[in-house]
């Protein structure tokens, strides 16, 4: 600071001050939304969404339902575990039955049939060979592989493809963001505007 001179330190002076009322009133703002700001979302206002703006939910890669389970090639229960795995008709009785044999002797597995996950992500944990991904994914639905000493079922039970429209159990997390977004900037603005108001009111403000 030495070195500067009186209008280079008042200049600095100056955005110190402006930084100071901004960090002040970004503060004052954000606590004013948490008290404010109403954060239930409802489906029927995400599903409202998602089928108004059908353009923002392109995928920009392929991604997958699918349950896998990894075991020894030993497993002794690898026959049942592949029954259930691979069945038509997989009931809750059934998928509690396969948890457990799954604690008994799996590797690793996932069983979640209802979570969309990118299949990028699940070629890392199973070793698939998948040159073409949106051919792979329409001819296999059930896969039997082993590999360096493990055996791998894998049951693909739905898939969507790059550039296709994401489902909105995909999207859901996503769109409460979106519409919670939206709701914080509109919230922001009224603050503003009755601020405005009330700095008029008192003759703290002048419009000329």
């Amino acid at each position: 600071m030495a070195n500067l001179n009186e209008e280079a330190k008042k200049d600095i002076a100056r955005q110190i001050d402006q930084y100071k009322e901004s960090l002040i009133i970004y503060f004052y703002e954000e606590q004013l939304t948490k008290k404010l700001l109403d954060t239930v979302v409802s489906n029927k206002e995400i599903e409202e969404y998602y089928q108004a703006n059908p353009n923002q939910f392109i995928l920009k890669s392929d991604i997958v339902r699918v349950r896998f389970v990894k075991l020894p090639l030993a497993s002794r229960l690898a026959p049942d575990i592949e029954k259930l795995l691979f069945s038509d008709s997989l009931g809750d009785g059934e998928l509690f039955s396969l948890a457990e044999f799954c604690n008994k002797e799996a590797v690793d597995y996932f069983l979640d049939g209802e979570s969309w996950v990118p299949f990028a992500d699940f070629l890392t944990t199973v070793p698939i060979q998948a040159y073409n991904r949106a051919d792979f994914l329409r001819g296999n639905r059930k896969l039997t592989i082993e590999s360096e000493g493990f055996l791998y079922y894998v049951s693909v039970l739905d898939f969507r493809i790059k550039d296709m429209v994401s489902p909105l159990s995909f999207e859901r997390g996503r769109i409460k963001n979106i519409i919670l977004n939206v709701r914080k900037k509109n919230l922001l603005q009224k603050i503003d505007m009755d601020l405005m108001e009330e700095a008029k009111e008192a003759g703290l403000v002048k419009l000329y």
